[in-house]
């Protein structure tokens, strides 16, 4: 698994910026896909930064495509990365939004 997590992860994030995957990587089951790969130990630092940047580029450049389910499941994601052990269940819901965009303003300048 570990000699193909790179080069799919690459090519997830690489899709991701292309305007023509739109409706494929919006998919919610995608979008789950790579979330938990965002937040997998499983994988390497290099490949998680992959998925990371993926997760950002679908969440940027293809939110009006993606579904408000897929795009909570993605900035959670990334809010995880940026805040880690943060959980929203240790949030009252008046922090919950805040810690998003805390989170998903400190997660462009992350390097893994």
């Amino acid at each position: 698994e570990q000699d193909v997590a790179y080069p799919t992860a690459r090519l997830v994030s690489q899709l991701a910026k292309m305007s023509e995957a739109g409706p494929f990587i919006t998919d919610d089951s995608f979008a789950q896909m790579v979330a938990e790969k965002v937040c997998s130990a499983a994988f390497p630092p290099l490949v998680k930064k992959e998925f990371t940047q993926a997760a950002k580029a679908i969440v940027e450049q293809h939110a009006d495509m993606l579904g408000s389910r897929a795009k909570e499941r993605l900035t959670t994601a990334l809010g995880e990365l940026a805040v880690p052990g943060l959980s929203k269940s240790k949030l009252g819901p008046e922090l919950q939004h805040s810690a998003m965009a805390l989170a998903g303003s400190t997660v462009g300048g992350t390097v893994f």
